[in-house]
């Protein structure tokens, strides 16, 4: 019990400065944000609509597949997306070297520092709090959680975004590595464009 308010107290401390899940609300702008890639052809497409939308997202990435298409991170950095950290290996009892190797993962192949941390599951310790605030890091969570990993199918997946309540500053979490994602993703657009939102990156939303 005492643990968890210790927990709680740090993140209404830290909210404004290392832990955030929503942008500024002035503008209608958003953020789309694609966890667990790069994954091949998946993520080959989710950039090819990307650029077709003249659209830049945020990529929180894993070491582990980021050395095995290394190309696909150069291609992000290539259309001004954002690559960010999600860890190394994605695993739940992985420590603070984990996180570190995958920030050294993308900075070696993107030669860009990584300043924004997702950690795997939203799952938030003191350690990796002093993590990133110790090494100037923010850790980026989200406010609309698209439900991508738990909806089977395109179609479900662009009803339920399409349901959605979907405010300025939003940051919505996708996955890159469902077919179904890649799938609905166009249709996902072009609703929020007729809501009138336009998109940023989450570094462009937090400024």
């Amino acid at each position: 019990m005492i643990i968890k308010k210790i927990k709680s107290s740090l993140k209404k401390l830290l909210s404004n400065t290392c832990l955030l899940s929503r942008g500024r609300p002035q503008d209608k702008v958003i953020a789309l944000t694609f966890d667990d890639g790069p994954h091949g052809q998946y993520s080959r497409n989710i950039l090819d609509i990307l650029r077709k939308e003249n659209i830049q997202a945020t990529f929180f990435v894993t070491g582990r597949e980021a050395e095995k298409y290394p190309e696909l991170l150069k291609l992000m950095v290539q259309d001004k997306h954002e690559v960010c950290n999600h860890s190394y290996s994605h695993e739940r009892n992985a420590g603070i070297d984990d996180i570190k190797k995958g920030a050294g993962v993308i900075k070696g192949i993107t030669g860009k520092e990584v300043k924004f941390f997702r950690p795997p599951w939203g799952e938030i310790t003191l350690a990796k709090l002093w993590y990133a605030l110790t090494n100037n890091v923010k850790i980026i969570l989200w406010s609309l959680d698209s439900k991508d990993w738990d909806l089977k199918a395109a179609k479900e997946l662009i009803e339920y975004v399409k349901g959605s309540k979907v405010e300025p500053g939003e940051i919505i979490l996708f996955h890159e590595d469902y077919a179904h994602t890649q799938e609905a993703l166009p249709a996902i657009i072009a609703d929020l464009k007729s809501r009138e939102f336009t998109f940023a990156t989450v570094g462009e939303l937090l400024k």
